[in-house]
């Protein structure tokens, strides 16, 4: 904007407003887009058991057709390592090393075929509308109604979800492999989860005969809450342009077919000396979100019980304590980013490559974040 704000002011407009020397483009198709659909399929069985149980099994599958993603029309071409000499603006000029981060604007596309025209243009990210994406779910349920005091709700889930890379909103640069879209394909970010267990109870202490147990045992109500989550996936990026083609989040080489700790930890969840830097003017091997980080696990515990005082009026005292055993969720290595490789992130440049620094309430430093926490409270009623 200043710089446009500097040719013709603020809120001019004007035909002849000249092109910004390596403007940056987002080009959409004015014809034959199409609109983003999904088709859907299920099967579901249930079953009653008993008077109490009624259990379910559910089969859940789509499949997203013209997924929005986005590829690069203008990116630096590799040409090799050795000596050339490229065709500029102001007359041919030398290189001794043709490919570097350094000379990429002159060897861009548009630059390469007409570097008078080209030197207008930089990243230019043209909307892709031939994403796809697949999903598949298997979903359990048992639930028992309630009887003898006591009702409980378990649900287990086991599901894939792969797509290429999502991007509703291209941009200049934040854009898949020119021409290679599928390269990438991979487990969707943020959202693939392999498999989770949850599980719901209530359960109430019946009323004893005897009084004195009757007064401080009967009416209690606990409620605990169980989740159980498999690992998060996150990707290792290279953390630098190896390829030379300006194109960003690139990820590294796998040299290992063990990339894992042997003892993981938080101080050593990915082993370093498994990753290596791509060859230059070369992707990385590995795709987006294809290694996996830790689990997950909580449980929340709720206490409660009612002492009625006379009619209509009453006291209830409840507990509630959150992550009761204190665990600690720890986030994959790496941060966490969104846009086209939404998800967990480790880059090589990083000194902390292989460590998880911060649990999933997204906490640095694995201290304040998500720890165990009690309520108490007391309500009159009347």
């Amino acid at each position: 904007m200043p710089q446009f704000s500097s040719l013709q002011g603020v809120g001019v407009y004007a035909h002849d407003i000249p092109f910004l020397t390596l403007g940056n483009y987002v080009s959409s198709p004015l014809s034959d887009f199409h609109p983003v659909y999904m088709n859907q399929w299920n099967l579901s069985i249930q079953r009653q058991i008993g008077k109490d149980w009624l259990v379910s099994a559910n089969y859940v599958g789509n499949s997203t057709i013209h997924m929005i993603s986005g590829e690069s029309i203008n990116p630096a071409v590799f040409l090799g390592l050795g000596p050339c000499t490229l065709q500029t603006v102001t007359g041919p000029v030398s290189y001794t090393t043709c490919s570097t981060t350094g000379n990429q604007n002159a060897r861009r596309v548009l630059s390469l075929i007409n570097p008078v025209q080209g030197q207008y243009y930089a990243g230019v990210g043209n909307v892709d509308d031939g994403g796809t994406a697949e999903y598949e779910g298997l979903f359990l349920t048992a639930r028992k109604q309630l009887s003898h005091g006591v009702t409980a709700q378990a649900n287990y889930t086991w599901s894939h979800c792969i797509s290429d890379p999502y991007n509703q909103s291209p941009s200049s640069t934040d854009v898949a492999i020119p021409g290679a879209r599928r390269q990438w394909r991979s487990n969707c970010p943020g959202i693939d989860l392999r498999q989770q267990f949850t599980l719901n109870l209530v359960a109430t202490t019946p009323r004893f005969s005897n009084t004195w147990v009757r007064r401080l045992a009967s009416d209690w109500q606990v409620a605990p809450i169980l989740m159980l989550r498999s690992a998060m996936e996150f990707s290792a990026f290279s953390g630098s342009d190896r390829a030379l083609t300006t194109v960003p989040n690139q990820t590294a080489n796998l040299v290992n077919t063990n990339p894992y700790c042997s003892t993981q930890s938080v101080a050593c969840w990915i082993n370093p000396a498994a990753f290596a830097l791509p060859t230059l003017g070369t992707y990385g091997n590995l795709g987006y979100n294809n290694l996996k980080g830790p689990g997950a696990f909580q449980l929340d515990v709720a206490l409660s019980r009612t002492f009625p005082i006379q009619e209509k009026m009453s006291i209830q005292l409840r507990a509630e304590a959150f992550n009761l055993p204190n665990h600690l969720n720890a986030f994959a290595p790496g941060t966490y980013t969104s846009g086209n490789n939404e998800g967990a992130n480790a880059s090589l440049s990083s000194s902390s490559f292989g460590l998880i620094t911060s649990d999933i309430s997204g906490t640095n430093g694995l201290v304040n974040g998500d720890y165990r926490v009690v309520q108490l409270a007391m309500k009159f009623v009347f």
